[in-house]
């Protein structure tokens, strides 16, 4: 054994099958955790609209939403006792349907449970097989490290999240040391990319796993009561993040190697996780793959969508959405409603961010009726009072 084997050897006697095991537990736990959390986004009986990704696929009746849901958490139970083909065809089939009839479920902690559980899909009969299914779980932890501190290292990323930190959680109100201190925001994304080096090293992974811990738990404390008090889908999976790096980097010392491991499905598995984690994030940065498919967590490169209504047309926009009524700096007459802030309250989960969606979204506002000179859709750059914005009309979607 290497010296830096000795380093890294846990207290107890804690193997690979263990590691899969609890990391299956953790994952079906806090699956089941967060659909709990987000129950309206997993249902059709809401008045958040759907964005299916063919139209007929909303039309399902209510009741069979809920037949759905109860299916999956119970599927998601039977996974960790029974492990069989059925019960993971059974899981990844409802899930093909849930997503299919809803983008908005697509949320970045959803993407990453799917992730983490197709490796468990394989049959595995040999504990060098039960090591390549570890070595894709790790790279999965490593990837989302990586690409979310490189989508963090942007100007919107400072002047919005880090902003934040500084002024409502260290209570920084001085605009000055607002100020100087900006740049230091780049240390945030600069520690998530060290993680996962550390990570990947088998020297240094344990100062990696405390690293990943301290983070997570930072961003708890910032998102929690204490801080900003926002977002509280992702609490689980933040916890899930620390537990994750524990169970499948403390004290385990293999190469964390792009060698496929034997066997075709694990082979084809194996080299689907490359891509879904290591290259195709890189094509976000071409707008041609999805920000929480991407693992840009927290980066502020997501637009806002918000939906401006003239003050003679507000009658016929649903009473339930003015709480969500908000104003943005130079803009007068009428009211404009922050599509994200709906989301966050109805379905607890933050508005999906891409181009699409905004459309969709305004197709279902062009449906009241309202003149095409008095209403319009705009769409900004992070931060609103500095980034600029584009804007499209009913008539413009007709176009298109």
């Amino acid at each position: 054994m290497t010296h830096y084997a000795a380093y890294l050897k846990p207290p107890i006697n804690f193997t690979v099958e263990n590691r899969l095991m609890l990391t299956l537990l953790t994952v079906n736990v806090l699956f089941i955790t967060g659909i709990f959390l987000s129950f309206k986004l997993w249902t059709s009986d809401r008045l958040f609209p759907l964005f299916p990704i063919f139209e007929t696929i909303s039309t399902f009746p209510h009741w069979l939403n809920y037949i759905i849901i109860a299916l999956l958490v119970t599927g998601l139970l039977l996974n960790q006792l029974l492990k069989t083909k059925k019960v993971f065809l059974l899981i990844f089939g409802l899930l093909i349907f849930l997503f299919l009839q809803d983008q908005m479920r697509w949320q970045a902690w959803v993407y990453t449970y799917v992730l983490m559980l197709l490796p468990f899909a394989i049959p595995i009969k040999s504990k060098e097989q039960q090591l390549s299914l570890l070595k894709c779980l790790q790279l999965l932890i490593v990837g989302i490290y990586l690409w979310s501190g490189i989508h963090k290292i942007n100007p919107a990323f400072i002047d919005v999240t880090f902003k934040s930190i500084l002024v409502d959680f260290f209570m920084v109100s001085d605009a000055n040391l607002i100020k100087q201190l900006r740049y230091f925001g780049y240390i945030v994304p600069g520690l998530e990319i060290l993680t996962g080096v550390l990570l990947v090293s088998r020297r240094y992974r344990k100062p990696g796993v405390a690293l990943a811990t301290i983070t997570h738990l930072f961003i708890l404390a910032y998102l929690g009561p204490l801080g900003v008090g926002h977002n509280m889908i992702v609490y689980p999976w933040n916890i899930g993040m620390i537990l994750f790096s524990w169970l499948l980097f403390y004290g385990q010392v293999n190469k964390l190697n792009l060698k496929p491991g034997k066997g075709t499905t694990l082979k084809i598995v194996t080299i689907g996780m490359y891509l879904l984690v290591l290259v195709l994030p890189a094509l976000n940065f071409f707008g041609y793959w999805d920000h929480y498919l991407s693992f840009s967590l927290y980066s502020d490169k997501p637009k806002n969508f918000y939906v401006a209504v003239a003050e003679t047309e507000i009658h016929r926009v649903d009473p339930v959405l003015k709480p969500y009524f908000m104003e943005i700096k130079g803009m007068q007459g009428g009211e404009v409603i922050d599509i994200n802030k709906w989301s966050l309250d109805q379905l607890n989960v933050p508005f999906y961010p891409e181009k699409r969606l905004f459309e969709k979204m305004g197709e279902s506002f062009c449906e009241l009726g309202i003149p095409n000179d008095k209403m319009v859709f705009l769409v900004f750059e992070r931060p609103i009072a500095k980034g600029s914005y584009e804007s499209f009309s009913c008539q413009d979607l007709k176009k298109n």
